[in-house]
């Protein structure tokens, strides 16, 4: 068998660092082009303004979010491998 399963923490370092890249690049592309700025300015819109301290710091609290999603790869990363979904 070959076991192609990357270790824990390799996974955990690869997956947060994607991430929180993605989460930082398509945040800044969506508040450029989207004109988030202007539409959370507008006093109903029920979201923080782009300057608020929370919002600017969500980059930092994605390495996180990334740990997460790489415990839960690795729990299903068996129950995904190819060999289980090809029915051997």
């Amino acid at each position: 068998m070959n076991d192609t399963q990357p270790s824990l923490p390799s996974l955990v370092a690869k997956t947060a660092v994607c991430h929180t890249l993605t989460y930082f690049l398509m945040g800044a592309l969506a508040a450029h082009f989207l004109h988030y700025g202007e539409e959370f300015a507008r006093p109903n819109s029920g979201m923080r303004q782009i300057s608020d301290p929370w919002v600017m710091a969500g980059p930092l609290f994605q390495p996180w979010r990334g740990l997460v999603f790489a415990l839960v790869f690795y729990r299903c990363a068996n129950a995904c491998s190819a060999e289980n979904l090809a029915g051997s």
